[in-house]
């Protein structure tokens, strides 16, 4: 197997996404206690960060440093507390990209059914739970909610995140022998996609196979492929 397509010492990059130009101090302080937390507790997860409200070059140049930390990230962490029209453009850009969002709002919130929608029609890439206002610190609740969810979408999946779209295609193309075959030589590699769903239900939920490599080599990634020596 081509090495590039295994990394067993992957970093979870977390995006936290959340009001900001008319933030409450309650919220940014909950949000400063949870990237704490993360640095204390995680040292394998890493949180991206964003422009935020002091001086750049150009409105433009903050769009495009935001978004592509999104791109880059692995988890979408939305705090939905307080209303963000730059937070929902970044929710639509990545659901758009096909990246897992988690979405933490207090027991006492009561907004837009956009967002648990959104959780209900795409299960596979975003999740919504509601924190406890009494006891529990904030920190502490997002981040085993975070632990969990990283769990529940398999990111630490040792396949690196630019190249799972990649092998899903490839491993749609094996034969039963080379599937049993890489869970012998690779018993922590998990295949990325049920083998029973269908090509079309994996491009569904994979967005990244709309990539020009796909578009160019269609049967680039077949059990004939030299990246894949098994056998029919």
């Amino acid at each position: 197997m081509d090495g590039k397509l295994l990394t067993m010492n992957h970093t979870i990059k977390l995006y936290i996404c959340c009001a900001l130009t008319k933030a409450s101090a309650a919220l940014k302080a909950r949000v400063e206690s949870l990237k704490e937390l993360i640095r204390l507790e995680h040292p394998d997860w890493e949180v991206l960060v964003f422009f935020g409200l002091g001086p750049s070059p150009s409105d433009g140049q903050v769009f495009s440093f935001d978004v592509g930390q999104t791109e880059s990230a692995d988890l979408i962490v939305v705090i939905a507390d307080e209303d963000t029209w730059g937070g929902g453009i970044e929710v639509g850009v990545s659901l758009k990209n096909g990246k897992r969002m988690l979405f933490l709002a207090a027991d006492t919130w009561t907004r837009t059914r956009m967002i648990t929608g959104l959780c209900d029609a795409y299960p596979k890439q975003a999740m919504f739970v509601r924190y406890q206002t009494d006891g529990i610190p904030f920190a502490v609740q997002a981040i085993k909610v975070v632990a969990a969810a990283i769990e529940r979408f398999a990111l630490r999946d040792p396949v690196a995140a630019k190249d799972r779209a990649e092998v899903a295609l490839a491993l749609h193309n094996l034969s039963p022998k080379a599937r049993e075959y890489l869970r012998t030589v690779l018993p922590d590699f998990e295949l990325i996609i049920d083998p029973a769903e269908s090509l079309d239900d994996v491009r569904k939920h994979n967005p990244a196979f709309e990539h020009e490599a796909f578009a160019t080599h269609p049967g680039a990634f077949s059990t004939d492929s030299p990246r894949f020596p098994m056998g029919h």
